[in-house]
């Protein structure tokens, strides 16, 4: 309907070029018609035809229903190849069954709900996504052409939708596999650098055509026209209102018309259009949008709460999306927040944090329940829960603004021990800069009011060694190593003689995971060693155990295949891993594996291409190559990302000593030692600079303030021939 023929070569040669396109332009001027024209003169299948609204078609709208099918394919004919990827799709998808995946969930997302104090962090969406992308690229692998995606709406998709866009765009593997129409129907909701074709509204000639308005005289035909702003959907709407002949009413507004049309029809019969309008998931033509926007709320509001309860079982079954848009058309606050618990919850166990807070943020400012006392009920855990993501993600300002309004207004609230918890980890853990006397203050303060208010809680025990790891945590903070493990180990023994082994795991690994970590903190690496592995056990199938393993191990000595060992679990057992890779790339490398290094830093920076980390690693592995060029060229990458890292300028200096640039050697060696003062390699470093540029005096500063920090017998040899050399120069007849 309503091809555009002149727009159908502008949108061809976009996806030859680019591999996408932005076509932009309001329903009813033909986008996609003319899409399928484009398309139809390339090379490929039959295009997928996908919906990107985010609300309505779930957190990866635009990409669901096509992954999903590339999933069942390969659990039906490749099974290793869903296997391969199993960590990522099956966490994406955590309600959707798959008989191909094989392994285990961790205690996460799979503890009950009140146990689950441990979050993915903010950057584990990126992790996952890479593992979606990774896995659409193998299934596409024997494809001998492009698969084309035509997403409507696309200016609606949502974060996590965009975020695999990018990823699946800059992915090396799927270049020439994957071609994107984004339909734009807002015409200002992408931006960016993507090529854009823009829809012009209909010329007169077209546009009576497409509205079949023919039979009008020429005059009111101009009126339509102008009324319609070029669009034949509008002229249709006019229609319904007016009828075929369009009246002989005076021009007035679109949105005027449709009003006195819709005045013109009975109850039942609004009743029933507003019923279509929340079926069709709030989609309709202006006549449908006005009429529900003038219906009565609680009528709405129970439309669009029963249409979300049933997408919700359905999706929670793994038979259908995380549908948003009933519950955020519900008009009455508090029952929308209501209608939300399930699902934000959903979203946090994934981790898809701004998805969520993409639309939650507004309702966390808003807080309509700060005006109810109790604060017990789904809604305030809900809220609690939302301020620990937001204190781990940094906006602790938000977090700590809406814990302190919490404990003043629901002080008998049974959330408030969770709250003073997560309000101690703020102060303690997280904020900028860390304020320990006001997290122990909150931590005291929770420990008392449980032994004051919830001394006959079915969970006390539980909730009472929850706050003493808050305040564990804040001993070892200020240094009080042993007060910090007597809370630890009192806590873990306390939980197994209240509840046995076999309850609370999740928080028992916690607990002994934390106390592994003080252990290692005052160097007791056995009892170390121990714990974590405690921790393992409790939760054998969590990744980043085993990559705190392989960082504890690959510090002793002859441990190093025990470490790589368990890096490499951890690789398995989680979606793509760039913090294993890292870790295991610079053991490798002090092992000599120059090629096993390599490849795990190259793999780290395809997970995270702005891991400046990896960036530095691959330059010392070219500077020790001595390829001293290549090595300054991934440092200065590296320092797009990461300005105050010592050694990442201290290493610079030796590769752009290796140049022969002495300026920018100096600059990099003074940079290093301002951001970390003790710096001995780059005080020495500094030394021999000057020294060559006859600078005596300056690097003999130099050279002892190396010595000062660090007694190295090699240091010293430069002390004293810098000393020899400014005697001898001093010496020496001017010229």
């Amino acid at each position: 309907m309503n091809l555009r023929q002149d727009f159908t070569q502008p949108v061809a040669a976009a996806l030859r070029d680019h591999g996408i396109v932005v076509v932009a332009g309001a329903r009813g001027l033909g986008a996609g018609a003319t899409v399928r024209a484009a398309l139809a003169t390339l090379p490929g299948a039959a295009p997928w035809e996908l919906d990107g609204d985010g609300h309505t078609h779930g957190y990866l709208a635009g990409f669901e229903p096509f992954v999903l099918r590339l999933l069942d394919d390969a659990a039906a004919n490749r099974p290793a190849l869903a296997a391969r990827h199993e960590q990522s799709l099956k966490r994406v998808w955590p309600w959707r069954p798959c008989a191909a995946f094989k392994m285990p969930r961790d205690l996460t997302g799979t503890a009950p709900r009140e146990e689950r104090t441990r979050f993915y962090h903010y950057e584990y969406q990126n992790k996952l996504l890479v593992g979606v992308a990774e896995f659409v690229g193998d299934a596409l692998a024997a494809s001998p052409f492009p698969v084309s995606l035509v997403i409507d709406n696309a200016e609606r998709m949502s974060p996590t939708s965009r975020h695999l866009l990018d990823i699946l765009r800059r992915l090396p593997g799927l270049s020439g596999k994957l071609r994107f129409v984004l339909l734009d129907r807002s015409a200002t909701g992408l931006t960016g650098d993507l090529p854009t074709v823009v829809l012009a509204p209909l010329g007169r000639a077209e546009f009576e055509l497409a509205a079949d308005v023919g039979h009008l005289p020429p005059a009111r035909r101009d009126a339509v026209y102008l009324q319609s702003g070029g669009n034949p959907a509008i002229c249709k709407t006019l229609a319904t209102c007016l009828g075929k002949d369009l009246g002989t009413t005076a021009a007035l507004p679109v949105a005027t018309v449709v009003d006195l049309y819709l005045g013109t029809l009975d109850g039942e019969r609004r009743a029933a259009l507003a019923a279509d309008f929340v079926a069709a998931a709030g989609r309709g033509d202006l006549i449908a949008e006005r009429n529900a926007a003038a219906m009565p709320d609680a009528l709405m509001d129970d439309l669009h709460h029963a249409r979300h309860m049933a997408a919700l079982e359905r999706h929670l079954r793994g038979a259908g999306p995380l549908v948003l848009v009933h519950a955020l058309a519900i008009r009455d606050p508090m029952r929308r927040l209501q209608a939300l618990v399930e699902p934000c919850d959903v979203l946090m166990g994934i981790g898809l944090y701004d998805t969520w807070f993409e639309f939650f943020a507004a309702l966390f400012s808003a807080r309509p329940q700060r005006r109810r006392q109790a604060g017990n009920d789904a809604v305030d855990g809900l809220f609690i829960n939302a301020a620990f993501v937001l204190y781990s993600m940094g906006y602790t300002a938000a977090a700590l603004s809406f814990l302190n309004e919490f404990l003043e207004a629901s002080p008998d609230s049974r959330f408030v021990p969770t709250a003073l918890y997560a309000q101690s980890m703020t102060y303690g853990r997280y904020q900028i800069p860390v304020d320990l006397p006001a997290a122990e203050d909150c931590a005291v303060r929770n420990l008392r009011l449980i032994d004051e208010k919830f001394p006959d809680h079915p969970r006390h025990t539980y909730i009472k060694v929850f706050a003493e790891n808050a305040y564990a945590y804040i001993k070892a903070r200020q240094g009080k190593f042993d007060e910090a493990l007597a809370l630890c180990e009192q806590g873990i023994a306390d939980i197994v003689d209240e509840y046995g082994a076999d309850q609370f795991q999740l928080h028992r690994s916690i607990l002994i995971y934390n106390t592994s970590q003080v252990y290692e903190l005052v160097n007791d690496t056995a009892r170390a060693e121990r714990r974590l592995r405690d921790a393992i056990a409790c939760d054998p199938f969590y990744a980043e155990y085993y990559n705190d393993l392989g960082n504890l191990l690959s510090r002793l000595d002859g441990r190093e295949e025990e470490a790589l060992a368990a890096y490499a679990k951890a690789i398995a057992l989680s979606p793509p891993y760039y913090e294993a890779h890292l870790n295991r790339g610079m053991l490798r490398a002090q092992r000599g594996d120059q090629n096993g290094a390599r490849a795990d830093f190259e793999r780290a920076l395809a997970i995270k291409p702005t891991e400046w980390r990896a960036m530095r690693e691959l330059g010392n592995l070219r500077l020790a190559a001595d390829d001293a060029a290549g090595a300054l060229a991934a440092y200065d990458l590296a320092l797009r990302h990461e300005e105050r890292d010592a050694d990442l300028h201290a290493n610079a200096a030796l590769a752009a000593s290796a140049l022969g640039d002495s300026a920018r050697a100096i600059g990099h060696g003074q940079a290093a030692v301002a951001i970390h003062p003790r710096h001995a390699a780059a005080h020495n470093n500094l030394a021999a600079e000057l020294l060559a540029l006859g600078r005596h005096d300056e690097a003999l500063r130099h050279i002892r303030l190396a010595v000062d920090c660090d007694p190295d017998p090699q240091y010293r040899e430069n002390e004293a021939a810098i000393e020899v050399a400014r005697v001898m120069s001093a010496a020496s007849p001017p010229p």
